[in-house]
């Protein structure tokens, strides 16, 4: 089978000490994995859930980043399709939340002097909570919790193809490369098959795959739990979600 990659939202950091390493769970969730707005949809909201058991002040802010050909996402200082200018967050602190309660963020877009085409910026959102302090010995990880959420903006009448190329088959890793053709960045999933004599299995889904408009294409490296069959093939295809705006899709066949 093949296996599931996951790509988390969460961020964090941590101090350490000496001696036993001891963690905490996590403090926060976020309902949205994304938020796309449109002309026909400017306004959109998404919930922060206080999972711990204490009460939390949260902190939401705009920050910039950018994709790679491998599909790493890195923070920049600027970005030439930032959507910060045309973007209005309410609130940009949630004062006091108590334990398994949320609190709502409201976003609104202004289009009205927005050139044509697709903007991105990223909400920040962050625990302001100090750490507990810990005073027996061992290793103690103070994680700071974040959630970075892309928020697109897309203005005017976008379009965009994809096409899966360079697809091989190496023992237990596949490659292959997916471009982007277009004015507009695409959002979906991958479902992997395996075909033998004439009979196709499913294999696994690789899900909320993207590839954002600072790159045209992108760079799948996956590990397979085990080899494919020989003489079998190995049938990709990608369909974009349509609850983000696309409809997108390809496919290709790799020969085993």
């Amino acid at each position: 089978m093949l296996k599931k990659i996951i790509l988390p939202l969460l961020i964090a950091s941590s101090v350490a000490a000496t001696l036993p390493i001891k963690t905490f769970a996590g403090t926060l969730s976020v309902n949205k994995p994304r938020i796309l707005m449109t002309d026909k949809h400017k306004r959109a909201e998404f919930k922060v859930f206080n999972t711990s058991a204490q009460v939390q002040t949260l902190r939401v802010s705009l920050i910039e980043k950018q994709m790679d050909e491998m599909g790493d996402i890195k923070t920049v200082e600027v970005s030439a399709t930032s959507a910060a200018g045309f973007l209005r967050v309410g609130p940009r602190v949630g004062k006091n939340i108590g334990p398994k309660d949320f609190q709502k963020f409201r976003v609104r877009a202004k289009l009205n002097k927005m050139p044509k085409g697709e903007y991105r910026s990223h909400l920040l959102v962050e625990s302001m909570n100090p750490p507990t302090e810990e005073t027996k010995p061992g290793i103690f990880v103070k994680p700071n919790i974040k959630y970075s959420i892309p928020i697109i903006i897309r203005h005017g009448d976008l379009h965009a193809e994809v096409a899966i190329s360079n697809a091989k088959v190496s023992e237990k890793l596949l490659t292959f490369e997916m471009s982007r053709m277009g004015d507009r960045s695409v959002y979906g999933d991958f479902t992997f098959y395996q075909v033998t004599d004439g009979k196709t299995t499913e294999l696994t889904q690789l899900v909320g795959q993207a590839i954002y408009t600072d790159t045209n294409k992108r760079l799948f490296v996956i590990d397979l739990e085990q080899s494919p069959t020989k003489g079998s093939q190995l049938k990709i295809v990608f369909k974009e979600n349509p609850e983000f705006g696309g409809d997108s899709q390809t496919q290709t066949i790799v020969e085993v």
